[in-house]
């Protein structure tokens, strides 16, 4: 794990999890916002597990939800020729979207725009790049709850980086 992205989603409890990494003793656990629950690395503070409650009705009664967590998306194979990237890239307020009638999680760092690349990045999941860098800007999974019935997780081949948008980035 951690060059994937991992999915898992409760429909009993109405809980997403975004693992990077498995739960495991020493991480930290905070709580970030209303009921999204936080296991980070206590050393670099980077979010490894995210644990969103009550996902589908939140997102029901008002609509997409906008997470207090600074993010880097990236494919694991580089769909576009990648310049620089930079540390300090850090896009706030990670998007939770869920549409019903076509079964698709959206995730999103930006809105789709002009100039943005879209591009497969594997069975079942669109990616919108950034041109200039080839990271995320937003991540689409398609037919999300019924691959949740049929496999149990959705593992993506995608490069992430979450923190907390109200903890300091930590010198490295």
């Amino acid at each position: 794990m951690g060059t994937e992205l991992t999915f898992k989603y409760s429909h009993e409890a109405d809980v997403l999890c975004v693992l990077k990494y498995p739960t495991y003793e020493g991480q930290e656990t905070e709580e970030i916002d209303d009921l999204v629950i936080a296991r980070m690395n206590s050393q670099t503070r980077e979010i490894e597990y995210l644990e969103i409650l009550l996902l589908l009705r939140r997102i029901n009664r008002h609509g997409k939800l906008s997470l207090p967590v600074n993010s880097t998306l990236s494919p694991t194979h580089s769909v576009v020729p990648k310049a620089q990237a930079r540390p300090d890239t850090f896009k706030a307020n990670l998007t939770i979207d869920y549409n019903h009638e076509n079964d698709t999680l959206n995730l999103g760092l930006r809105e789709p725009g002009p100039g943005q690349i879209e591009a497969e990045i594997c069975d079942g999941a669109t990616a919108r790049l950034d041109p200039d860098t080839g990271e995320i800007e937003s991540l689409t999974v398609r037919s999300f709850k019924a691959r949740m019935e049929r496999d149990g997780e959705i593992v993506l081949p995608v490069k992430a980086t979450f923190r907390p948008a109200k903890s300091p980035v930590p010198a490295e």
